[in-house]
């Protein structure tokens, strides 16, 4: 999946347009000889669901989170602290 998406930045850019998702960033880390995912975004409120999407690259990226996603860990809300980020990001955001 990853590969996937650092091969098509195009269509992974059309799919957040939709989704009104502004960041999307994918962290790995290996912990006993097993990979972990873990995504990190911001969203604006009002975005279509990825579920809704026809889009190809959302259709690969539900086949993935079925087969791969660990079901009974769920999204973890965190609490921000502080957001920290240049002006000309910062105007964007407020937009």
């Amino acid at each position: 999946m990853v590969a996937y998406l650092r091969d098509h930045p195009t269509q992974f850019r059309e799919t957040m347009i939709p989704e009104r998702m502004q960041v999307e960033t994918i962290l790995s880390d290996e912990q006993e000889g097993r990979l972990h995912l873990t995504w990190f975004s911001v969203q604006l409120p009002g975005g279509a669901p990825v579920q809704d999407s026809e889009h190809e690259l959302d259709r690969i990226h539900l086949d993935y989170w079925r087969r791969c996603i660990d079901p009974d860990w769920g999204p973890q809300r965190l609490t921000p602290e502080i957001f920290m980020t240049s002006e000309p990001v910062q105007r964007a955001f407020e937009q």
